[in-house]
């Protein structure tokens, strides 16, 4: 288990403490693992230095989790530029308000000690915490012309406001009926999975997720409780997408060690849902992939779906309280980079069009 610490400081220098959690930053091209973290920035150990204090850089964080790595584009300011025995430090700069309640839903979560997995990283981006402040009360109305004028205005807001509200109401009610939202992970038909040839203890994982591999590129190093050491190969010239394991992690024989991808691989987003859910969406529906990092949605159509594949390590290959699952696969319209995938997505399924087309073929008869 990954251990935590505290940085104590005095309330009056700094507002937000600094922690010791594993989060590797991409600076220049180069990867560093963060010497502590806050809501507000972060320290870089001392070889990520000198750096200019006021330059601007773009970073991206690269966040560990029990299951999945989640990256975080963000931009930073350089505070002070470090020396032989400090780091540089960096303060975080046009922070979005998903990435402000990111940043702060991790924090919380390895302060308190809580397991944070994919849906909770969607719930955390999806809401939204911050209240506008309250308008002062409105001046009172005089008289005459001003009067009257005040009071069309008035009239005029509230048919707007009345508007609103019925085509919120009407788009809250077609959402409920037409659209299936869930959350997915970005993927690829032709990814290849490489599996633990034997039970023991990672002792490196050598390879990065977006990294280029060739054929027989060691990947990991697995020792046997006997003392058996075997490497782990690449099986292929592809790009390393995503990894299931951690280094010092215990692994079984076959379990799942890294995923990887050719550069040619068409991307798609894969999601499951009950099946009572899911008998509301049809292949060729639309469907729209929503990124953490607030980015333009893609949009995508519904290509297959079918029963989820049987978990085998259950017993009779589905426990006695896992509902019955539906997996959704949606093609994007654009593709994606390669290095991307693993990432989980917000994803929403419309089946408005295909309702539409389906009353017009009805009136025409």
């Amino acid at each position: 288990m990954k251990t935590m610490q505290l940085i104590h400081e005095a309330e009056v220098q700094r507002q937000h403490p600094r922690l010791r959690i594993p989060v590797s930053v991409e600076l220049k091209g180069e990867r560093y693992e963060a010497s502590n973290i806050s809501v507000s920035g972060l320290g870089l150990p001392p070889e990520a230095g000198p750096l200019v204090r006021g330059a601007r850089h773009d970073l991206v964080l690269r966040i560990p989790f029990n299951d999945f790595e989640m990256s975080l584009p963000i931009k930073a300011e350089v505070k002070h530029g470090g020396g032989e025995t400090l780091g540089p430090g960096l303060c975080f700069t046009d922070v979005t308000r998903r990435q402000q309640s990111f940043l702060q839903y991790v924090v919380n979560g390895y302060l308190s000690g809580q397991m944070i997995r994919a849906g909770d990283v969607f719930d955390v981006a999806a809401r939204d915490a911050f209240v506008p402040s309250r308008p002062d009360g409105a001046a009172k109305a005089g008289g005459g012309a001003k009067a009257r004028f005040k009071k069309v205005v008035g009239l005029t807001l509230l048919t707007i406001v009345g508007l609103s509200c019925f085509v919120f109401v009407g788009t809250s009610i077609a959402e409920r009926t037409f659209v299936t939202e869930a959350a997915g992970t970005l993927s690829s038909r032709h990814s290849v999975v490489v599996r633990a040839p034997l039970a023991g203890l990672v002792r490196s994982l050598l390879v990065a997720p977006g990294t280029d591999v060739t054929e027989d590129t060691v990947l990991a190093v697995i020792e046997s409780e006997l003392g058996a050491v075997r490497l782990v190969q690449s099986p292929c010239n592809c790009v390393l997408a995503t990894t299931y394991i951690a280094d010092g992690e215990y692994v079984n024989v076959n379990q799942a060690l890294v995923g990887m991808t050719p550069d040619s691989a068409a991307q798609v987003v894969v999601a499951q849902l009950p099946l009572e859910a899911a008998r509301h969406v049809k292949p060729g529906d639309d469907a729209f992939v929503d990124f953490l990092d607030g980015r333009q949605s893609v949009a995508g159509t519904v290509e297959r779906v079918k029963a989820a594949s049987i978990d085998p390590n259950s017993y009779g290959g589905r426990s006695f309280n896992t509902p019955a699952l539906a997996r959704i696969e949606v093609s994007l319209s654009e593709d994606l980079p390669v290095s991307e995938i693993g990432q989980p997505v917000a994803l929403r399924i419309s089946s408005i069009s295909r309702t539409i087309n389906a009353a017009t073929a009805l009136l025409k008869e």
